[in-house]
């Protein structure tokens, strides 16, 4: 037993408890992949709703401090390490400096520019490297004229394209990923559409936690162009339970369909195989700034993260950068097995 599974003994053994019991009334779930998927997937996204609808508020402050960093960890690992992007040197140049330009609030708005770099580092033919850089150029110039609006539009967007990503690229599975993705875009439907309106308005949806965002803060970022009233909470929650679904995807459910074997392996496992992806450096750096906001969020939630949303600001754009390199590369990027240790 290495010092991975001996940190991770106590969950490991919680674990196995949990799947023991899993297995004596679905012991499918834990040999096939694409049941597993949308089995487990379709239930977590309800939770997820659940937890959106009854305490939207409460949710704003605490998604990103708790799954944030983990999610962009995930980001890294599955759009540039992996497919080993960040050994081609037109990747640092034309996607990597675009999206390092997303944390300056003044520069922010030339990100898009690595949708284009993207479209430039695929190795790809001609025709079709014109074809994507002419749709490149032209979605990166409408974001950039639009502004604010554009910015405020792609923080609710950009939360639907690791459901995109899932089914176009990451996966194994096609046809059972498409069963929890169809209910997270009908539940979707069915928020802004004011199905749960009676729990949204009641009180104790409208509560957030102390020092953390306040209905007037969730507002004013993820519905201030709304029409005020129910509509401004509809859009508010959506945002929430599109996040905890982006969250959920990239945490669960692109991990279980890139691995190579469809079994569940083991947290110690797990944790070397993200080491072997992604480096120790990258890992104590990443478990830093965790820990970082998860204690900062203890003195001041809204003020944490906030903070986190400045670090993320480059994401968004990242997965879209990556969604035009692996279309127009194909599988062989997508599903290429991790280097070695």
């Amino acid at each position: 037993m290495d010092a991975a599974d001996r940190v991770f003994a106590p969950l490991d053994a919680v674990r196995r408890l949990w799947l023991r019991a899993l297995g004596r009334f679905a012991p499918h779930l834990l040999s096939n992949r694409g049941a597993r998927i949308a089995v487990l997937g379709t239930f977590s996204i309800a939770l997820t709703l659940s937890l959106s609808v009854a305490r939207p508020i409460m949710m704003v402050a605490l998604g990103p401090l708790l799954f944030g960093v983990p999610h962009l960890v995930s980001d890294v690992r599955y759009l540039v390490a992996k497919p080993r992007l960040h050994r081609r040197w037109a990747f640092w140049g034309f996607v990597a400096l675009p999206l390092a330009m997303a944390s300056i609030p003044s520069a922010r708005i030339v990100a898009p520019l690595s949708w284009i770099g993207g479209c430039l580092v695929a190795r790809c033919s001609r025709t079709m490297r014109g074809v994507a850089l002419v749709m490149a150029t032209v979605a990166a110039a409408v974001y950039i004229a639009g502004g604010a609006m554009s910015e405020f539009v792609f923080a609710h967007a950009h939360n639907f394209v690791a459901a995109l990503l899932v089914l176009v690229v990451f996966t194994r599975s096609r046809t059972h990923a498409l069963v929890p993705i169809a209910v997270f875009i009908l539940f979707s439907i069915a928020l802004l559409g004011g199905v749960f309106d009676q729990t949204l308005l009641s009180k104790g949806a409208l509560t957030g936690i102390t020092g953390g965002a306040t209905l007037y803060d969730a507002v004013r970022h993820y519905a201030r162009y709304s029409i005020p009233g129910p509509a401004a909470l509809r859009l508010v929650a959506l945002f929430v339970f599109a996040q905890g679904v982006h969250y959920l995807l990239w945490l669960r459910v692109i991990p279980d369909e890139s691995r190579e074997r469809p079994g569940i392996r083991s947290f110690g496992s797990s944790f070397r195989a993200l080491q072997r992806d992604t480096g120790l450096v990258f890992l104590c750096v990443a478990g830093a700034l965790w820990a970082l906001f998860a204690l900062w969020g203890w003195f001041a939630a809204e003020d944490a993260r906030l903070a986190y949303l400045h670090l993320a600001s480059f994401h968004g754009h990242l997965e879209i950068a990556f969604l035009a390199i692996a279309l127009l590369e194909g599988p062989s990027l997508t599903l290429s097995p991790s280097p070695p240790a």
